[in-house]
């Protein structure tokens, strides 16, 4: 059995303690999964971070840190990078977590997805679909959950009642064997595993609401550390065993990623 692993890294080097996120003046995050040394989806997150235009002149600097955390992974096994980007005294600043992934034995059976009241608020431009620092929403909605013996996450909806996300992952559903996936032009982060998953088989982005996932044959959610998790209820609403159309997802992760 691998020995727990963490390290931090930063614009200075390896360093003992990093900032709490609150300490940078807005900025963004990537938490990507490091597999045996190995960035199955940095491409993605590449391109996520180019995206939120806060990098400039500091990407290659970042890239290096980024191979160093990498690096001192190798013999880790599964270890999740939560690389930090943005603005602190005025100047642009970066660090890196780098911990063992533990095994979530509770999300082998699926989790329960609860609506939560607080909303998601629309962008008036374009939404790039980075993650921000700055998350204040997720962090109140989070409060909503109920206390419960079963894995469960938060939906979140935005201010015109659509399905956007939950609070760490983006949602997929099927009627029957047509996939599909929330609308996140307005609001929402777009997810690298989202992404990957929609270059390898077809998922239509089309604007939902909580009806479209009760009438839903199979609904799961995916994210870059976990892969994709079945969900088995919607709280109060909808109820529904992991499907082939999970188990295919599921299977093609295993197959090329981990």
């Amino acid at each position: 059995m691998l020995k727990p692993f963490r390290r931090f890294f930063s614009a200075d080097g390896v360093v003992d303690t990093l900032p709490e996120d609150r300490e940078y003046d807005g900025g963004f995050i990537e938490t990507m999964r490091c597999e045996s040394g190995h960035l199955p989806l940095w491409p993605l997150h590449h391109a996520r971070l180019l995206r939120s235009g806060v990098v400039g002149a500091n990407f290659a600097a970042i890239e290096h840190s980024v191979a160093d955390a990498v690096g001192c992974s190798a013999a880790a096994g599964a270890v999740k990078l939560r690389l930090r980007c943005g603005y602190r005294q005025g100047k642009v600043r970066w660090d890196i977590s780098a911990e063992t992934l533990v095994q979530n034995w509770s999300l082998e059976d699926g989790i329960e997805l609860f609506p939560c009241r607080t909303r998601l608020q629309e962008n008036l431009e374009l939404n790039l679909g980075c993650k921000r620092l700055l998350r204040t929403a997720y962090d109140r909605a989070s409060t909503e959950l109920p206390v419960t013996t079963s894995a469960i996450e938060g939906l979140l909806l935005d201010n015109r009642n659509n399905v956007i996300e939950t609070l760490c992952c983006n949602v997929l559903f099927w009627d029957h064997s047509h996939c599909y996936t929330p609308n996140l032009s307005r609001c929402g982060v777009k997810g690298v595993m989202r992404s990957w998953l929609s270059k390898k088989v077809a998922i239509e982005q089309v604007d939902c609401g909580l009806v479209d996932l009760q009438n839903a044959t199979e609904v799961a959610l995916c994210n870059s550390l976990r892969g994709v998790i079945p969900v088995h209820s919607i709280w109060g609403l909808w109820h529904c065993s992991p499907g082939a159309g999970t188990r295919r997802l599921q299977q093609l992760i295993a197959e090329e990623l981990w």
